[in-house]
């Protein structure tokens, strides 16, 4: 059950998901394989935990939930795209990572003045710091979330019907 490195997991391209991804969101090409790119970290990190907790299952420091904070939410909008291609999915997960990496939504009930919850994140940021770097950290929790607003990502939202003549119904013109 071998992982690949990050350089070759970002080397991994698929057309038909972004194609299928500006259906919803109507994103340039830039920004679509900028959050394509932190789409494939994030599975590689999880991945990367994955595979070290089985490596050494004793380490406490390696028990914590990989959490998709509101920063992170365009990231997880290319992941349920992502998820849709089913086969897809699955055969690169198993070709780069050796496991699948399942998707856990976000818990809207946990708050930090919970101890737990406190601790998860604080895990998980540590992991993230140490495997990715700051850069990584600042650009997921802070950055990512100041370049694409949840309010962005609502608004550019395409229902998936469409309006009279054909086309994308967003939530600007919709009937």
């Amino acid at each position: 059950m071998l992982m690949k490195s990050l350089v070759a997991t970002l080397a991994y391209q698929n057309d038909d998901l972004l194609i299928k991804f500006r259906e919803f969101y109507s994103f340039s090409d830039e920004d679509l394989e900028f959050i394509f790119t932190e789409l494939k970290t994030w599975l590689w990190i999880k991945a990367l935990q994955a595979h070290k907790k089985i490596a050494s299952p004793e380490d406490e420091s390696l028990y914590f939930h990989f959490h998709v904070l509101p920063s992170l939410r365009v990231i997880d909008e290319l992941w349920h795209v992502f998820i849709l291609f089913t086969a897809e999915y699955r055969a690169f997960c198993q070709e780069y990572f050796g496991v699948y990496v399942d998707h856990t939504p976000s818990l809207p009930h946990r708050k930090l003045s919970d101890p737990e919850y406190r601790t998860d994140l604080e895990k998980e940021f540590y992991f993230i710091y140490q495997h990715l770097g700051p850069a990584t950290l600042e650009l997921w929790m802070h950055d990512l979330g100041e370049r694409f607003p949840e309010s962005l990502i609502n608004s550019k939202y395409i229902y998936r019907g469409f309006a009279a003549g054909g086309s994308p119904v967003t939530l600007e013109n919709r009937p």
